[in-house]
């Protein structure tokens, strides 16, 4: 065999073995493509659940009221294929907290789930009257004398509870340009009035005093719920 024969013969050697490696690393890609083809769907669900995990904390911390067992897995609302659950527990730190563990279970029929913890810190009287700066005009000792606005202990507070409901009706004042507000008629709780005191402060005045500084303050006469719930349940504390 002649050196060209024989160079010829190696190259179509060579030629033949590189083929057959190309065809197996082919269909090893082939293999780990199949293998993998699910892969970007999953990933696709993760996301979509850590989404929906997120948004459900967000909305209960930002709520006033505690967040509370849902009592096992809900619908997420009204999507069939995701549902959640929240479960709590008390700060072991601190009883004003709790800490919320958000869990969200999908899509059907998959069983995965993502969860998230937050902690969740109930408002404290005390702090908010300092922080809404009611300690500016109000004192809250029982006995203490009034300040630029009247005392807040409960006993003060029971008794404008009761002139306010003695002079009925009462006529709010116009705000222009608003006209006038209907009479009002009906009497009020104790937790009525002082809920009443923040959010509409010219509905009564106490004898002695203007309320002008309240309605001056749209923090204070909007503030949350929950925190004007703290605040009276401090407030009648002493």
């Amino acid at each position: 065999m002649s050196w060209r024969e024989r160079v010829r013969a190696v190259t179509m050697m060579e030629l033949v073995l590189a083929m057959g490696l190309l065809f197996v690393a082919a269909g090893g890609v082939m293999t780990i493509l199949v293998a993998g083809s699910g892969y970007p769907r999953k990933t696709q669900y993760v996301v979509v659940r850590d989404a929906l995990v997120k948004a459900k904390m967000d909305e209960l911390l930002a709520d006033s009221t505690p967040p509370t067992f849902s009592g096992g897995y809900n619908t997420y609302y009204g999507n069939p294929d995701y549902q959640f659950r929240v479960d709590t527990e008390i700060a072991t730190f601190d009883s004003d907290s709790s800490w919320v563990i958000v869990t969200v279970k999908g899509p059907r029929p998959y069983e995965t789930t993502s969860s998230l913890r937050g902690l969740f810190v109930r408002p404290n009287g005390a702090a908010l009257f300092a922080a809404y700066a009611c300690n500016t005009c109000h004192t809250t000792g029982s006995g203490a004398p009034n300040a630029s606005g009247p005392n807040l202990s409960l006993a003060s507070l029971t008794q404008g509870m009761n002139d306010r409901n003695a002079a009925l009706p009462l006529y709010p004042p116009a705000v222009p340009p608003d006209p006038a507000p209907p009479p009002v008629t009906a009497p009020v709780s104790l937790d009525e009035y002082i809920r009443e005191s923040v959010r509409q402060p010219d509905n009564f005045k106490v004898p002695g005093f203007d309320t002008a500084l309240m309605t001056g303050y749209p923090d204070i006469n909007d503030m949350p719920a929950e925190d004007l719930q703290a605040l009276t349940a401090y407030m009648k504390s002493f």
